[in-house]
């Protein structure tokens, strides 16, 4: 599958209430949360990545809730970390595995044994 070429990112109300619901019942229930983006494939268009970006950094405003993204990474290679046209395999996964995971323990939100 191509990268989309249009610029424009539509998300749907319903998928915007509900992470919102999910991001005030974490704050009401003292989950501590951290939003994450996974890798995507070479050539992904950055500027509709970055509607998602603003739309996500805008629901987070004020909250202390941060956000990892790591869409545009480099590193990952799309015949051998993706399983198809956006999920990573397994040895894409073990590989965004890690930097969450260094990202976390850099955050504070995960101790180094």
């Amino acid at each position: 599958m191509q990268p989309q070429l249009d610029e424009t990112l539509h998300l749907p109300s319903r998928q915007k209430h509900f992470f919102e619901a999910c991001v005030r019942l974490c704050q009401e229930r003292g989950i501590q949360m951290v939003v994450s983006s996974h890798y995507a494939r070479e050539g992904t268009n950055a500027k509709r990545h970055g509607i998602l970006v603003s739309y996500v950094d805008s629901a987070l405003a004020g909250t202390g809730i941060p956000y990892i993204d790591l869409t545009l990474a480099t590193g990952i290679d799309d015949l051998d970390h993706f399983e198809d046209d956006s999920h990573l395999n397994s040895a894409g996964a073990r590989i965004f595995t890690g930097h969450l995971v260094d990202s976390l323990e850099a955050m504070g939100y995960l101790h180094k044994p």
